[in-house]
């Protein structure tokens, strides 16, 4: 209730600020995704510890009863699993947002070397970050060149890595701008081990870097804490940056349409963060490229 008296005045009514709150609130399940995970994953290792024991201690006769029940009900679960499957890989062809996340589910997977999971497909990781290695070194060859990094989503995964793998002398000619970012909603919590605390900072402290977010975006999220205006205050937090979704309105004016996860570059914040970035890597006549 306390977000949706806040947003009232913001959006131009209640009723607006309502839809907005609901839309941000279905955005933030998110960040309980790895309650869910642990909760299903206990579940499931608890249920085989129970038929195990179960089958080894002979509880129940072999045939009928409790076991042939078990025997029934798994059998049919597996089948329901394997059409849902098929399922829902014939409509991925049809629904446009569906297609998406699964492509983000899969870019998340075929992120890490086949070291990790060596039954995934090719990791694309281990080809792209050295090409782009190679690109930013003849992009900044020059002594008065320089490159702002524009990542969304998953390219603000690999634009963390590669900053990481630049020789000094070209991190100091490159600038960050992310956004839709999931370092720290998606890789931080699941991957702390190699998107830490302690790499975000590494990131931070080589280049020069933005990250914009938005609270109705269910896959990017600030990187180090929010700087909304119905967050605490964040010293120090140089990097965040909060965009509005939905645009707010004007007076008299419908409610735009929500972007979500997509379009950060249609927000003005977008072109204030290259403004930012860009006159301070084209100082001294220097040539700015993005």
């Amino acid at each position: 209730a306390t977000l949706r008296d806040g947003l009232e005045q913001p959006y131009g009514g209640r009723a607006n600020g309502c839809a907005v709150a609901d839309a941000w609130a279905l955005a933030s399940l998110t960040d309980r995704a790895g309650l869910a995970l642990g909760v299903v994953t206990w579940v499931g290792m608890a249920g085989f510890a129970a038929v195990t024991v179960i089958n080894l201690a002979r509880l129940f006769p072999p045939k009928g009863g409790v076991a042939g029940l078990f025997a029934t009900a798994g059998s049919w679960a597996l089948t329901m699993v394997i059409v849902g499957l098929v399922l829902l890989g014939r409509r991925t062809y049809s629904d446009s947002r569906l297609r998406r996340t699964i492509g983000i589910l899969w870019d998340i997977c075929t992120f890490w070397p086949r070291a990790i999971h060596p039954l995934a497909p090719p990791c694309y990781t281990e080809r792209v970050v050295p090409e782009l290695v190679g690109r930013l070194d003849t992009l900044t060859a020059g002594e008065r060149d320089r490159v702002v990094l524009s990542g969304h989503s998953q390219g603000s995964v690999l634009a963390a890595a590669l900053v990481l793998q630049l020789r000094p002398e070209v991190a100091g000619k490159v600038r960050l701008l992310t956004h839709g970012s999931p370092l720290r909603r998606l890789y931080a919590a699941f991957f702390p081990a190699y998107f830490g605390p302690a790499a975000l900072a590494a990131v931070r402290d080589t280049v020069s870097w933005i990250n914009l977010y938005r609270l109705s975006d269910p896959i990017g999220g600030p990187v180090f804490c929010r700087t909304d205006p119905f967050a605490p205050p964040a010293p120090g937090n140089d990097v965040d940056r909060f965009c509005w979704d939905p645009d707010r309105p004007g007076p008299g004016l419908p409610l735009p349409e929500t972007r979500w996860h997509s379009g950060y570059w249609l927000d003005p914040p977008y072109e204030d963060a290259l403004d930012c970035l860009a006159p301070a890597a084209g100082e001294s006549g220097a040539q700015a490229q993005v």
